[in-house]
């Protein structure tokens, strides 16, 4: 570990000592993850840059000796990822600190956002700036990054589910230390570079998803229009009818697809995971004798379609209608939500006496938030 104690000199010359995170305590905290693997000997130090040019620096101490690097936005991309490196020995390079939001385009929807910068202070930007556009949001919650998840190929819940798509162009420090920018953006031409996302020649963006080739400290993201009207729904549907469910889903996207977001189709296991916020009695899903019960109990069917529908009131209602030609005769239960409709039922519950109250409060709050999240 030679060679990891001089970097680690030499990064503590650069950032400072409480800059350089190398305590036994804060490694591990480092290597939690969704997944039950631990290596103690992975994570060497945490790095806390403020700036693109302490990222380059860093990289070039890396080289001079010849030490592995592993970069983070805020390490809570779950599903995809945490904080834990795959292998060791590395440093940690945590981006958490850039956070600037920047080069908003108010009139095509598009904003440059650093590793640090959450869905939650995404929201609040755009709030302040007329609340024109939808946040890019997953289900892993308000403070998780939007460029860590656009890198690994995340899917989101609004109109613009493929976050990767909906990414127009990047900046990324090389192995070299040297910045890499999007075509386009690197010739100045920064007016087209932010409303054309293939520039000219290879697509060289594409190496930087689910790839070691550089660290990606910004990008653009286009943002979707927030519509006048946003009607949720929720299908459910016994297992004998999923090929005709997948025929219906088909076919919606054929002919609506643009004015539909998150549509998520989800086995009775998925269903029951997420409602069962205390953990019990998951650990059987492999046997159907539990999934059964456990089903009856908080009435789960075989097979749930998420989704929302956006856009004008008139859009909406015919997406609803076809909704409801092409998988309403074979649903078993059809729900469909909206926001007022839902704040005005939990007004009226919190002045039930108490067992109702606190029957129904729960679940309808439950629903307020999957309905903010859409």
């Amino acid at each position: 570990m030679q060679a990891f104690n001089a970097a680690i000199k030499a990064w503590q010359a650069l950032l400072g000592s409480t800059r350089v995170l190398s305590g036994a305590h804060t490694l591990a905290q480092y290597q939690e993850d969704t997944f039950p693997l631990y290596n103690p000997q992975a994570v060497q130090a945490v790095l806390l840059p403020k700036d693109v040019a302490e990222i380059q620096a860093l990289v070039n101490i890396a080289n001079t000796h010849k030490v592995a690097l592993y970069p983070i936005s805020r390490g809570r991309n779950w599903g995809y990822g945490s904080k834990r490196p795959p292998r060791g020995p590395v440093a940690i390079i945590d981006m958490g600190a850039l956070n600037a939001i920047s080069q908003y385009d108010e009139v095509l929807g598009s904003v440059w956002v650093q590793p640090g910068v959450t869905p939650g202070m995404l929201y609040t930007f755009l709030k302040q700036k007329g609340n024109h556009f939808m946040v890019p949001v997953t289900g892993a919650g308000p403070d998780t990054s939007i460029l860590g998840n656009v890198l690994e190929r995340g899917y989101g819940i609004t109109p613009y589910a493929d976050h990767f798509n909906a990414m127009i162009g990047l900046e990324a420090v090389l192995p070299d230390g040297s910045l890499y920018q999007s075509p386009l953006q690197s010739l100045q031409g920064h007016a087209a570079a932010s409303v054309y996302k293939w520039g000219i020649g290879p697509y060289t963006d594409g190496l930087f998803a689910q790839g070691n080739f550089g660290i990606v400290t910004g990008m653009r993201v286009s943002l979707a229009t927030r519509p006048s009207k946003l009607l949720a729904f929720i299908f459910s549907f016994e297992h004998i009818d999923l090929p005709s469910v997948i025929r219906g889903i088909r076919a919606l996207l054929a002919t609506a697809g643009g004015n539909l977001g998150g549509l998520n189709l989800m086995n009775k296991a998925r269903v029951l995971s997420m409602i069962r916020k205390d953990g019990k009695g998951l650990h059987g899903f492999t046997d159907p004798v539990v999934l059964e019960a456990l089903g009856k109990q908080h009435r789960v069917a075989d097979w749930t379609l998420t989704g929302a529908i956006y856009g004008e009131g008139p859009v909406v209602w015919g997406v609803k209608r076809l909704l409801i030609r092409y998988m309403g005769h074979i649903a078993v239960k059809k729900q469909f939500l909206r926001a007022p409709l839902i704040n005005r039922a939990l007004h009226l519950v919190k002045k039930l006496p108490g067992k109702m109250k606190k029957r129904l409060q729960p679940k309808l709050e439950t629903v307020q938030l999957a309905l903010g999240n859409m």
